[in-house]
């Protein structure tokens, strides 16, 4: 069977994506830089594509933490139940 090192690597950003995560009021967001400001949390800013890497990694593996997480960013942006991620 052959390796995936970038689907390992992907993963395991993934995790690192979760632990540098900044729990806040609105949700979780993520500096712009460790140790920099935090970016804001709308589709405007970078915090976007952690639901787009949640969305794909997804979708390459199966693991529903990740897509739980997309969504838990979708709503957190104001998309409901009428527009599901």
């Amino acid at each position: 069977m052959p390796t995936r090192p970038y689907l390992e690597a992907a993963k395991q950003v993934a995790v690192w994506i979760r632990a540098s995560a900044v729990a806040t009021p609105a949700g979780p967001q993520w500096p712009i830089q460790v140790g920099e400001p935090l970016a804001a949390a709308d589709l405007d800013d970078g915090s976007s594509c952690i639901l787009l890497f949640f969305l794909e990694l997804y979708r390459t593996t199966g693991d529903e933490t990740l897509l739980d997480g997309a969504r838990q960013l979708g709503r957190q942006w104001g998309m409901g139940n009428d527009n599901p991620v």
